[in-house]
């Protein structure tokens, strides 16, 4: 952890941006860069500059410093880097409003890690974050949802909270804010915090069924400015399904295909909303036999929490079905923005397949005679009812103790199965969304 200041001065069209970093607790970033932009608070362009007719324009980046690419930062506990940038402005946007916002953010996961602006706080302000929205609990033991509030305005305000839940059965849910935990029937609450003060804000979740338990809501509205309005989803799961599937394509409706398909196998499953609920561990994941995951088209496909998950629960033998177009061009190929090194002996390593080519040019598929998984299996990735969205399915190639259990062509494999230390794995080159057929 640590904190951002920045500051900017302006000189007739001579503008300078000083910021400065303190680390006051271990980064834990692998690859930390800090991003600067100028922005103009508000402008009006009269007549509309486009088609849509609007004319008002608000926190608009005008430039980035020294560009969007950002400076690449050595930081370890207890180090205080300084960093100035100089430019000149554009006479249309040097006014009062011109502000600089500057924030440290960890070019693998994309993950902002702190930030800071030289405007002004508002009056009343706030946010409210969590790390991770969703739990994994086996049943009869208490799951925390850790979440925070803070004040971010300039004056002191006190937030009313109201929490709700659909849970199955009798599971047990309450709340706790800072160290007083309410009772379950207790679901309305205030807290009083002062500028740049937070709060943790806890949901405890006691499963009693194998089922998914949610949404959990909980709301809070600042009383001094009760338009100032912050609602979170929670979500409980309690593991021992047959499968978790995992869906991970960042927003995407493609679920469908994977759970009516999961359903028509006689499976029991439950869904994990990798955007909406946060990272999983492999703890989370050891609750289930198998796991279906569901990257399609996200890039980058697997982050290092997703990577670090996968790994120790295949290390405990757990089985896999990873599924999405791209996902061996992104973590294996030298050209994808998204490669490194350990990427790519991450994907090789744990798939038994390495990367073929981007774009197989074909949407025929056809099961590996005598496969115990493709044989007999014989349809298109296009058209049909299916999703119809496979533009770029990989080729990918099968290490010498893997095999092709689906291929476009002869010797061209569309899907790898590997046994990796007892753990069972499919990796498809494509979205299973794409398949015509249900």
């Amino acid at each position: 952890g640590g904190t951002v200041e920045v500051t900017g001065s302006y000189g007739g069209l001579d503008a300078t941006v000083d910021v400065d970093l303190n680390a006051v607790g271990p980064v834990d970033a692998s690859d930390p860069r800090l991003r600067v932009a100028l922005v103009e608070e508000y402008d009006e362009t009269l007549p509309a500059p486009g088609s849509n007719g609007e004319t008002e324009f608000h926190w608009t980046v005008r430039r980035m410093l020294p560009d969007h690419d950002g400076s690449a930062v050595s930081l370890s506990e207890g180090d205080t880097p300084s960093y100035q940038f100089n430019t000149t402005l554009d006479p249309a946007w040097a006014d009062t409003d011109l502000h600089v916002v500057a924030w440290l953010q960890d070019d693998d996961t994309r993950e902002v890690i702190q930030s800071a602006t030289s405007a002004q706080p508002a009056a009343f302000a706030a946010a409210f974050y969590a790390e991770r929205f969703g739990a994994i609990t086996p049943t009869g033991e208490v799951s925390r949802l850790d979440s925070w509030i803070e004040n971010t305005g300039s004056q002191p305000d006190t937030y009313d909270f109201v929490m709700t839940a659909s849970l199955p059965g009798s599971w047990g849910v309450s709340a706790c804010a800072g160290t007083l935990c309410y009772p379950p029937w207790i679901t309305t609450f205030s807290v009083t915090l002062n500028p740049g003060e937070s709060l943790l804000i806890a949901i405890d979740v006691t499963p009693d069924t194998l089922a998914e338990g949610g949404p959990i809501n909980m709301t809070a509205t600042s009383q001094g400015d009760p338009g100032i309005v912050l609602s979170r989803d929670f979500a409980a799961l309690a593991p021992g399904s047959d499968v978790l599937f995992v869906d991970a394509d960042g927003g995407f409706a493609y679920e469908t295909y994977f759970t009516d398909a999961l359903t028509g196998a006689g499976a029991s499953y439950q869904t994990w909303d990798r955007a909406a609920l946060g990272h999983l561990t492999a703890a989370d994941l050891s609750g289930f036999g198998a796991v279906v995951w569901n990257a399609e088209m996200i890039a980058p496909a697997l982050i290092e929490d997703d990577r670090t998950a996968l790994s120790g629960f295949l290390a405990q033998q757990g089985d896999l079905l990873l599924s999405g177009q791209d996902i061996a061009f992104d973590m294996a190929d030298p050209l994808s923005p998204n490669h490194t090194a350990e990427t790519q002996e991450w994907y090789e390593h744990h798939t038994g397949a390495s990367f073929g080519a981007d774009d197989s040019n074909d949407t025929g598929l056809v099961g590996v005679s005598g496969d115990p998984v493709g044989n007999g299996l014989l349809f298109n990735i296009a058209g049909g009812s299916g999703a119809n969205n496979q533009g770029y399915p990989d080729v990918i190639v099968p290490a010498a103790n893997a095999r092709a259990v689906l291929e476009y062509s002869p010797g061209q494999a569309a899907a790898v199965r590997y046994l990796l230390n007892g753990a069972h794995i499919v990796t498809l080159g494509f979205g299973f969304e794409g398949i015509d057929t249900a």
